[in-house]
């Protein structure tokens, strides 16, 4: 009988802990690769752009947008598809945090590179820079602290662990210069090295 009642309390306690996972939205890969180092189970993470998508044109489902409506915190990085999808956020979801990743980050102009991104502009393809990754993945680790204060210790930990990685990898490429594979950041040599170092 004692051994059948302490199961029903464990039950009791972990069922809340795994009901209670914040939900938290990015826009590209990458950024779940952070969040999902930074706080593991914690939270539920989820990818706005799909795998074959367009990041120029993409629009979000009303299944996705309904999905953001009950998210805690939006991270935002600066892909092109997200203006649209942040002036509905601000018009619909008054009280979803959003959080723009890429504050601190130095930004370059844009070589050109063959690509229709004007003349002028900001090189937005931060998440291919392992360097610039690092400060994204602090203001990512301060989003989170500020969604799981108890779990804040815990966090800074994994930060620490995951720049030091970061640390010693290359820098960015040119901008632009590899512009078709930018969404699998995660998967590249030198994250995968990263990961097994951690």
């Amino acid at each position: 009988m004692r051994p059948r009642r302490a199961i029903v309390l464990t039950l009791a306690i972990l069922v809340p802990a795994v009901a209670s996972a914040q939900g938290v939205f990015v826009s590209i890969p990458p950024q779940a690769f952070l969040v999902e180092w930074l706080a593991g189970d914690l939270v539920k993470v989820e990818v706005l752009l799909p795998p074959g998508a367009s990041p120029a044109t993409y629009e979000p489902t009303p299944k996705q947008m309904a999905a953001i409506d009950r998210s805690q915190l939006y991270l935002q990085i600066g892909a092109p598809f997200e203006g649209p999808v942040l002036a509905k956020v601000t018009d619909l979801m008054p009280d979803l945090r959003v959080v723009d990743c890429r504050t601190g980050v130095e930004l370059e102009p844009i070589d050109g590179g063959g690509h229709d991104h004007g003349s002028g502009l900001l090189d937005p393809h931060i998440w291919l820079d392992p360097q610039r990754m690092k400060t994204v993945a602090g203001t990512t680790a301060k989003a989170l602290q500020g969604l799981l204060p108890d779990q804040a210790a815990a966090i800074e930990g994994r930060l620490t662990t995951l720049q030091q990685a970061m640390a010693g990898l290359p820098g960015a490429p040119p901008p632009c210069s590899v512009w078709k594979r930018p969404w699998k950041m995660e998967t590249k040599p030198e994250y995968r090295a990263a990961s097994r170092g951690s």
